[in-house]
């Protein structure tokens, strides 16, 4: 074959897959009754969706993470008055299964308190016991 006779197959091949995007395009798009009648330049809205739908999406970027703090009171590794408040909260979100637990010669002893109506915030009932050891847990 011919060089020219190549180039009018590709051509050819290349008008062919077009116009088949196009109507493929038109009838996923229930817009296939748009090619007879008024309205004119249906063809050409079909052969441009067929364009569009070859264009790679643009990419989304993610949102970004919404940064989830907690906070406690009292603060920090070390000792602290065992008599002053005893709360812990968060800035986004809500507390669950919130519990606050010391050993104790008998077992575990979980410390009373209560969470507050948004579930942010969740404050010990009483103070707790000097030269003890708590563990706070929940999600």
């Amino acid at each position: 074959m011919h060089r020219r006779t190549w180039t009018v197959l590709a051509t050819t091949l290349v008008a062919l897959v077009v116009l088949l995007a196009g109507g493929t395009a038109a009838l996923a798009g229930g817009r296939v009754g748009d090619t007879v009648g008024g309205g004119g330049g249906s063809l050409a809205r079909n052969l441009a969706g067929a364009v569009d739908r070859l264009r790679p999406a643009p990419a989304v970027p993610p949102a970004p993470p919404v940064p989830e703090v907690l906070t406690s009171t009292p603060g920090g590794p070390g000792p602290v008055a065992p008599r002053g408040p005893v709360r812990t909260g968060v800035s986004t979100g809500t507390l669950d299964g919130v519990a606050l637990t010391a050993d104790s010669g008998d077992g575990p002893v979980t410390v009373p308190g209560t969470l507050s109506p948004d579930g942010r915030t969740w404050t010990a009932a009483e103070p707790l016991e000097f030269a003890t050891t708590y563990r706070w847990s929940g999600t």
